[in-house]
């Protein structure tokens, strides 16, 4: 995925080859990427036929192979498969797409949205009232397809902190946030879950003294898509596989052979799952490049932060009529960049360490 120039060009370079263990001084080339496939797929099959659907996400079973098997197959164009595995994880995994609602805790006179009560029992890392909240703090599996488990205390990364240090919270030594266009996409999603879902509430801490009505913070955008869980600020669970995906995968697959309309449906089941009013607008695509750029920014919303979106900007964005559209002059890097589509750099170097000990591996343009 990372190092080949072209995943559906099967003649293109991808990693070097392994099935067995090699001695100290093999000095292996790069093989086809129709070679590493070959190799992929055997092992899925192989993996498909002793594995059955399981109920703990946890563990590797057949929904996490047939998942894999649907976003190995869509980066390599096999669509037919892509759809066919994505299928297969939506109608045998026993899963459904987490729902917004309820929007407020089932009490007498619930607290308005946003207020400082119903940030108290939306945020609460052991439990929350609303299910997609409580995907992300762990305490329920929700349309989790695999995860890697943290415990509050063991080994493994803490992926909270690769974006604040202590807290996901204006006072948590934050690292990175979310960035200005990221916002307007969240905040143009009317009643969308997701707004509050990921980000968390002292982004808006900040008073105008003289209407007193809060606001953001200039560039301070606090992401809370990985809270931690109970005495484990910053310490979740990594989702490698949500159903959600399975949905992305069936539109893309959709607007390959021309079904416009199906594509719009997948996308629409999205949008009516992550909005707690349930009335999401129902797109509609005059043509392929304006559904693969809708599928793109719904990708872009839905999967953020879960390391999809170089690789998705790398398929799509061409197709899309799309590019890199990082805020040259609001988000926090200096200097920011944004790559052009047919940038060497969306794939990457093969690392000197690996050419100098290896003179027949082969380099990929451009470094």
């Amino acid at each position: 995925t990372y190092f080949s120039t072209d995943m559906k060009d099967p003649n293109a370079l991808g990693t070097i080859l392994f099935d067995k263990v090699p001695t100290t001084d093999e000095k292996l080339p790069r093989a086809k990427n129709s070679e590493i496939y070959a190799l992929i797929n055997s092992d899925l099959d192989y993996a498909r036929g002793i594995l059955t659907y399981g109920k703990d996400r946890y563990y590797v079973d057949k929904g996490f192979v047939n998942a894999l098997s649907a976003r190995f197959n869509l980066y390599r164009g096999n669509y037919a498969l892509a759809k066919q595995y994505a299928q297969d994880v939506i109608s045998n995994a026993g899963l459904t797409l987490t729902p917004a609602t309820p929007i407020q805790p089932a009490v007498d006179n619930p607290p308005a949205i946003g207020s400082s009560a119903w940030n108290t029992a939306f945020y609460a890392t052991a439990s929350s009232f609303n299910p997609y909240r409580n995907l992300w703090n762990d305490s329920a599996r929700g349309e989790i397809i695999f995860s890697l488990n943290r415990l509050a205390t063991g080994v493994g990364v803490s992926i909270g902190t690769y974006y604040n240090t202590n807290a996901s919270n204006i006072s948590g030594v934050n690292m990175w946030y979310w960035s200005e266009n990221m916002m307007k996409l969240l905040y143009n999603s009317t009643d969308d879950v997701r707004k509050y879902a990921y980000i968390d509430p002292t982004t808006y801490t900040v008073k105008n003294t003289k209407t007193g009505q809060t606001y953001y913070q200039a560039g301070q955008y606090v992401i809370d898509k990985y809270p931690g869980k109970t005495a484990a600020a910053t310490r979740n669970d990594v989702k490698l596989f949500r159903l959600s995906e399975m949905y992305f995968i069936l539109a893309e697959a959709a607007v390959e052979t021309g079904d416009l309309t199906g594509a719009a449906n997948y996308i629409q089941q999205i949008r009516m799952a992550r909005n707690y009013r349930g009335t999401a607008t129902t797109p509609a695509y005059a043509n392929a490049t304006a559904a693969y750029a809708d599928i793109l920014k719904e990708r872009r919303i839905e999967l953020s932060l879960e390391g999809h979106r170089y690789i998705d900007l790398k398929r799509l964005a061409a197709k899309a009529g799309v590019t890199m559209d990082r805020d040259l002059n609001k988000d926090d890097l200096i200097p920011t960049t944004n790559l052009p589509n047919d940038s060497y750099k969306y794939t990457l170097p093969i690392p000197l360490a690996e050419i100098s000990a290896n003179p027949n591996i082969q380099q990929n343009p451009g470094y």
